[in-house]
Formats: C-alpha cells, sequence, structure tokens
C-alpha cells in the first residue's frame, strides 16, 4: 500500500534489507530466486501462493489487505528457458567470369522470424538453438560480354544475440528479425608468367673504416714503453732492464747576462734544455725466432721522414700514470750478434731526443669557458704548458686574458657561422681550416707561443666584440718536468 492506494499487481520474491547493497549484490539478487546476502535481512516473501508469511524466518508476517490470491498462470520458480543460436542457411548463387570480367553483386538481406518464448519473472534464461530457414532469390550477374552466369550455393550461418530479460510478471519475446549481408567474392582471372633468375655480377669495394690511435693505448701495464704504436717492455720480447734521463731534469740553459764590466752576470729566466732518454732492454726468443724478433725491433725505430716528433709513452712505476713526450730516435743498439745471440739472447738499448723536455699526461683535459665569465683551469703539474684555443663562430674580435700570468691574446678576425678559429699554442699556428689568421694577431697582444698555462690553476677571462655564444674550447696536458 503506498499512502491510501493498494497495489493492483504482482509481486514474487521480495526481499528487504535493512542495509544499502552494493552493484554487485543487487546483480547476485537479481537472478537468484531466494537471498544471496543473509546479513541485514528483514524479510523475504515468496508470493508463490496466497500468503503474507515472511520465509526469512524473522517472523515478518504481512497485515491488512483482503482478496490475495495467486495469478492464473502464476510463475514458476523452477523453471528455465533455453534459446540457443539461431542457425540461418542461405542459398547465394556462386559467380563464374570470363577473363577480364569482374562480378560484383550487392549485398542481399535475409529475414527470419524466431518462435516467441515465455519467460518466467525472475528465473534464468539461456537461449537455445533456433533453426531458421531463407529463401534468397539468384543475384543477375552480367559479364563484359552480357553472359548470364549461374552462380553455385553458398551456405552462411548468422547468430542471433541473446535477448535481455528484466524481471516482470510475464516475458515475450516477440520476432527477431535476422539480416544476412553476404558478399559475392571478387573474381579476377590473370595470366602468370614466370621469369628465370639473372645472375648479376658486381664489384663492390671493400669499406674501411679509419679509427684514430691514440699514444699509449697499447700500453695496460706498468713497465711498458709504446713508440710510435711499437709496445716494448713487459709481456714483450723486449724486456726492460733499466730507463735512464726520464725523471731527471733536463739540462738547465742559463738565461743570465755577463756583466761588461763586474763580476757576475745579470739574471735572466733559466729555461731546459733537450730531455735525452736512454732504455736498455733484453731480448729474448727461442732461438729459430730471435732473428724476427730483431728485425721487428729494426723497423719499429727507422729513421724519421719529416721535421714532425713521435710520440713516445712511458709507464714506469706502478702507482703512477703513464706520461708522454714527443721525440726523435737518435740511436738504436740492439746489442752485437754473438754466440748467445744465436741462442736467443741479446743485450741492446734505444736512445730518444726530446725538443720538449716536458712530459705531459697522454689524455687532453678540456673545458668550455662561457663568454664573460672568469673561469679557472688546473695544470696539474710542476711547468708551464701549452695548450690549444678554439674560438666557434660567429664570433668577432675574441680575446682571452690568462689573469694568473697576465697574459692576453686577441685575434681581429670574422668568425662565420660554422666556422672555427683555432689557436695552437706549441706550434705557434692561428688558423681557419686551410687559411692562415696569425697576421690577425691584434698589437700588443702576448706572442702565441707564449701563452701557456702556469703550473696550477689558471684563471681565464673570454670575451670578444659580438657574438661567442659558444664560448671557448679550451684543451691542455699537465706537465711535468
Amino acid at each position: 500500500m503506498y499512502g491510501a492506494e493498494w497495489l493492483n499487481g504482482c509481486l514474487s520474491h521480495v526481499r528487504i534489507w535493512t542495509a544499502a547493497l552494493s552493484g554487485a549484490e543487487l546483480e547476485a539478487e537479481y537472478t537468484a530466486n531466494s537471498p544471496v546476502r543473509t546479513s541485514n535481512l528483514f524479510a523475504f516473501y515468496r508470493f508463490t501462493t496466497a500468503g503474507t508469511t515472511d520465509d526469512s524466518g524473522n517472523g515478518q508476517t504481512l497485515s491488512g489487505g483482503t482478496g490475495t490470491s495467486t495469478e492464473p498462470g502464476a510463475l514458476n520458480t523452477d523453471a528455465s528457458v533455453t534459446i540457443g543460436p539461431v542457425a540461418a542457411t542461405a542459398a547465394v548463387p556462386g559467380a563464374t567470369a570470363t577473363v577480364s570480367a569482374s562480378p560484383t553483386p550487392a549485398t542481399v538481406a535475409a529475414t527470419t522470424t524466431v518462435p516467441t518464448a515465455a519467460v518466467s519473472a525472475s528465473s534464468s534464461t539461456v537461449l537455445g538453438t533456433v533453426p531458421a530457414t531463407t529463401s534468397i532469390p539468384d543475384p543477375s550477374v552480367t559479364t563484359e560480354n552480357t553472359e548470364v552466369v549461374s552462380p553455385t550455393t553458398i551456405a552462411a550461418t548468422a547468430d542471433v544475440p541473446a535477448p535481455q530479460l528484466a524481471v516482470s510478471s510475464n516475458a515475450t519475446l516477440a520476432s527477431i528479425a535476422a539480416v544476412v549481408a553476404l558478399y559475392a567474392p571478387a573474381i579476377q582471372a590473370d595470366a602468370h608468367v614466370t621469369l628465370a633468375p639473372v645472375a648479376v655480377a658486381a664489384a663492390v669495394p671493400a669499406i674501411m673504416a679509419t679509427v684514430p690511435v691514440l699514444p699509449g693505448d697499447a700500453i695496460t701495464r706498468p713497465g711498458q714503453i709504446e713508440w710510435n704504436g711499437t709496445l716494448l717492455g713487459s709481456l714483450t720480447p723486449y724486456s726492460w732492464q733499466r730507463l735512464e734521463g726520464w725523471i731527471d731534469s733536463a739540462p738547465w740553459i742559463s738565461g743570465n747576462v755577463d756583466r761588461p764590466d763586474s763580476s757576475g752576470s745579470y739574471p735572466g729566466q733559466p729555461y731546459s734544455g733537450e730531455r735525452i732518454i736512454n732504455w736498455g732492454m733484453l731480448i729474448k726468443a727461442p732461438r729459430d725466432q730471435i732473428g724476427q724478433v730483431v728485425h721487428d725491433l729494426v723497423l719499429a725505430t727507422g729513421p724519421a721522414q719529416t721535421e714532425d716528433e713521435g710520440y713516445l709513452v712511458v709507464w714506469d712505476f706502478d702507482d703512477l700514470q703513464p706520461r708522454l713526450v714527443r721525440a726523435f730516435l737518435s740511436d738504436r743498439k740492439p746489442g752485437p750478434i754473438d754466440r748467445r745471440a744465436r741462442l736467443g739472447l741479446m743485450h741492446g738499448g734505444l736512445q730518444w731526443t726530446a725538443s720538449d723536455p716536458r712530459r705531459y699526461d697522454p689524455v687532453r683535459s678540456s673545458l668550455t669557458i662561457a663568454k664573460d665569465v672568469h673561469t679557472s683551469i688546473l695544470n696539474d703539474g710542476n711547468d708551464s704548458t701549452p695548450g690549444e684555443l678554439r674560438f666557434p663562430g660567429p664570433a668577432t674580435g675574441v680575446q682571452v686574458e690568462n689573469l694568473t700570468n697576465d697574459r692576453v691574446i686577441a685575434f681581429d678576425t670574422v668568425i662565420a657561422e660554422g666556422q672555427t678559429l683555432v689557436v695552437e699554442v706549441t706550434d705557434g699556428r692561428v688558423f681557419i681550416g686551410e687559411t692562415d689568421h696569425l697576421n690577425d694577431l691584434v698589437p700588443g697582444s702576448t706572442s702565441v707561443k707564449d701563452f701557456v698555462f702556469d703550473p696550477g690553476a689558471n684563471t681565464l677571462l673570454f670575451t670578444c666584440d659580438t657574438g661567442g655564444t659558444a664560448g671557448m674550447e679550451t684543451f691542455w696536458r699537465h706537465a711535468i718536468s
């Protein structure tokens, strides 16, 4: 009863809870004849017969109202209807076509009727198979020559989706129209020609890749020497015996000037002379290989062909790192060919002369210095070291000042976009590509070869008239004398 109105209708399997149910719980109760959730269940009325008894056992018997009865054709709670897939068989004519003909029949619509099904309220429905047969008229297929083609039969099966049923007193399924879209295959006649393979001979040049070899790359452990890529010392037939002139100071050249009118001299800055390096070795090899081992040493220690010095890298002590000098080979003495040499043992030595007595790190340090920013770099050695400066364009009027030793170098050069002005302090060269720009040195600047980095920290300041946003690239090696 709602207000003063009574329900004129049918109800069954009414459940009342004193708590709210979740969506999942409501879905579970929807398909069940009896309560699934029993907690907080207040009352349950089946209403499958005329009665007001509470079937939950909570004693909530209904009162009031008269004349209740079961509806004729009352729903059986145990009834179930099984409706399966609908098999629809359609006869579609096959198609044949002559060469160059491409028939394309249109879509054929077929309508089937599915018998209605009576479904009980609150019952679980399972749709079973319903056979449906349709008759589809033959399509008329016309080819390029207006020749009638008789297609063959094509069998097609259509699936009818299961209907969604709502809880009510009576559910009646109406007729379901099934439309089957059947497409005729596209037929095309082609002529196939198989060509025999044709062998084509092509001459492809070998790909050559050149990888720069850095000085000292062959050295792997202390007690080894590398001369222009040739490894000597430990793990080679040329055993290390002694090394002289490597850590010794090079001869000092006095910068003093004799006094013409008194004893002594005027003091001047001293300079180091060239470094002489002597290395003693023991050549050891099987007697049938000693000749080739000595020959390999001779080939690796030939005379220089240009004025450019070679690279000599030495790793002397275990707790130190390798050092590098530029030098010429000035003497080679594998040793006398005596009775011991014939047995595979020879005592000999090599000598190098380095025009620059400083010993450097094999790997260069580098740093990009921003424009108008004071930046420090470290020369972790005991002697000044020449560096290399690079100024990427666009920029004009580049200048760099070493505030530590009060030296300035500047160039009146217009550096275009994509160009780089390179300053090599060691050789005193200034260039962009192949073009020399040494004459662009601004008067009053330090000479290029004198713009060195002192031992320890050096504070640099890079400025320019215009551009210079890419900064200045600086390269150097730590130097020890």
